[in-house]
């Protein structure tokens, strides 16, 4: 039996699927990217240190505060640069703010129609009026938080090496406070259409890396937490992924040790659900009663998860930078970084779709050399094709409408993003 797929839909970016089932074994089991590279690494070199965060910002329109952030940490590490508590509280808000941007998005508007069997997206949100005008306002509320803080809510103006350009209004700030206080209601009542969703039965045993803080449950600083080792230093980690590279392939699949593994927010409930709090906390307890889930279905659960976590720690992370009463010296970044020496820099935060990674080196001339973007769907794509291969053989039966439907819905639990991927 052969199965193609040309064009995954309701996904960011163009994603095909091309498999094989031969007496019963699955012999193929492939997704196939129909972008073209993107050379963003290639654009770098040449250009000054302080070009980066912008230029791999636009990497990704879905997720471009992820990229400006992990690439201003990994010119920091590069140049000796310490930043405030301050900024990284207003660094740990955007992030939180990129996270409820994009799982809003995924969550109601790509994945949720599929377990309704519809195909139009529109027709779901005019059936689900209450429930689309709640994700609406987690998506209008990020992008309030991104400009307020960042500047704007695409493509950040504000954030520098080593800080910000302004300081951030503290009325404005109350106000996104007292906003998170009225959506966290109204995003734990969208969290029981999630919860109560049928999730298809599926489990295969894999390995989980995420950012993991032994203080909170973050996704700006921290170890690297494989699941079968204790947590170890980005630097120490990053030699262990190995990036392949193959010559029909515009995308580097990450491996680590010889194998595929997960990124993303199952990862990172999996790892970290003990560090959640609140609201989060119960929910994570309620839903996932063993200590590892392998059904990568849940990972849609798990971002839902994460909303909540977002809107409950903005509201926390502002209450702590006011009380911080951090002056504009703790925030205002400097002028000039240029280093004195040829150096390296690492920098590694948490995506919406997994753990980022940004390596530089810089130039005693202040320009960069090398660049080097480790995105979460190139690391997790191989693991998608491996998980395919074991849901296949149970779909063999079905027709080819309903067949089609199942392993698309596998490729969007993933929530891939190919410009990422594409970089």
């Amino acid at each position: 039996m052969k199965i193609n797929i040309d064009q995954v839909a309701k996904i960011e970016g163009h994603l095909g699927f091309m498999g094989h089932i031969l007496e019963g074994d699955v012999a193929k089991a492939r997704v196939e990217v129909h972008e073209g590279a993107r050379l963003i690494e290639g654009i770098l070199v040449g250009r000054r240190y302080d070009d980066a965060p912008l230029i791999t910002s636009r990497i990704c329109g879905v997720c471009p505060i992820v990229h400006n952030i992990c690439s201003l940490k990994s010119m920091e590490d590069a140049l000796g640069v310490e930043v405030s508590e301050g900024v990284k509280i207003l660094r740990k808000i955007l992030l939180m703010s990129q996270m409820l941007q994009s799982h809003s998005l995924h969550l109601f508007f790509l994945v949720l129609p599929d377990y309704f069997k519809e195909d139009e997206t529109i027709k779901l949100t005019k059936e689900m009026e209450k429930e689309t005008e709640q994700a609406l306002r987690i998506r209008a509320f990020s992008d309030k938080v991104a400009e307020v803080i960042g500047g704007r809510a695409i493509h950040l103006t504000n954030t520098k090496i080593g800080g910000f350009g302004r300081f951030p209004d503290r009325k404005e700030l109350q106000e996104l406070q007292e906003e998170s206080r009225e959506l966290l209601l109204e995003a734990v009542t969208l969290a029981e259409v999630f919860k109560d969703l049928s999730y298809p039965d599926f489990s295969r045993k894999t390995e989980f890396i995420s950012i993991t803080n032994s203080e909170e449950y973050d996704f700006y600083e921290g170890k690297i937490n494989a699941s079968d080792e204790e947590p170890i230093d980005v630097n120490m980690f990053l030699p262990r992924i190995k990036e392949m590279e193959s010559p029909f392939d515009v995308v580097k699949r990450g491996q680590y040790k010889g194998d595929s593994y997960m990124v993303g927010s199952l990862a990172r409930i999996n790892n970290n659900k003990n560090d959640l709090k609140g609201e989060a906390k119960k929910l994570a307890e309620a839903f996932f009663k063993e200590d590892i889930s392998y059904n990568t279905f849940h990972n849609i659960y798990a971002q839902m998860i994460e909303v909540i976590y977002c809107i409950e720690s903005i509201d926390n992370l502002i209450e702590k930078f006011i009380k911080g009463g951090y002056l504009e010296e703790d925030i205002i970044a400097k002028d000039d970084f240029t280093p004195k020496e040829d150096c390296w820099g690492v920098g590694a935060v948490e995506a919406p779709r997994g753990t980022l990674f940004h390596i530089y080196n810089v130039g005693s001339d202040g320009n960069i050399k090398k660049g080097d973007v480790i995105s979460p769907t190139a690391q997790f794509l191989q693991n998608l094709e491996n998980d395919l291969k074991v849901f296949l053989p149970d779909l063999k039966n079905m027709d080819k409408e309903e067949r089609e439907r199942k392993i698309k819905m596998m490729v969007r639990a993933y929530d891939p993003c190919i410009s990422c991927a594409t970089h």
